[in-house]
């Protein structure tokens, strides 16, 4: 998989998955990163780019660029829907705690229980999951391409 290479690499990667969850809404809910609105997916993307220098050879916003930012982004939202569902499932199936009232990190409780009814119970949503868990068995990419430099600031500089 490519990856954002440099010494701001991990915090870039860290401002995308805070941009996703800032700008991402949670009713309506995105079941994937690839039906995320283009208008949301630039809005993210510039919020990241307002903060880091990201380029490839000194050129930002090239396809490589834009590549490794979609496929850094998709992997942060599945993540983030993840962890929601995990924290969904430890509360009400594991601690037997009623899930409702003990929303995903300080989340508005509307925007919680959207996410219970509209995602986690939604049955349809459970078999699309399951095919999707199916499909992804054995599907391990690891090629190394070119990797674009994260750098903060406008001072120009590679590292």
């Amino acid at each position: 998989m490519r990856a954002f290479c440099g010494i701001n690499a991990n915090k870039v990667a860290s401002e995308i998955g805070i941009q996703i969850r800032w700008i991402c809404p949670i009713q309506g809910f995105y079941s994937s990163w690839n039906n995320v609105s283009d208008e949301y997916k630039n809005l993210i993307l510039q919020a990241v780019r307002d903060k880091f220098k990201v380029t490839e050879n000194d050129v930002e916003g090239t396809e490589l660029v834009d590549q490794v930012f979609n496929e850094k982004a998709n992997l942060l939202y599945k993540d983030w829907k993840w962890r929601m569902n995990d924290f969904y499932t430890k509360t009400a199936k594991t601690a037997g705690l009623d899930a409702y009232q003990h929303p995903f990190q300080k989340m508005p409780l509307d925007d919680w229980k959207y996410m219970i009814d509209h995602v986690f119970k939604d049955p349809k949503r459970e078999a699309d999951r399951e095919k999707q868990r199916i499909a992804n068995e054995g599907n391990d990419d690891d090629g190394n391409d070119n990797e674009p430099n994260s750098n903060e600031g406008d001072d120009g500089g590679n590292t």
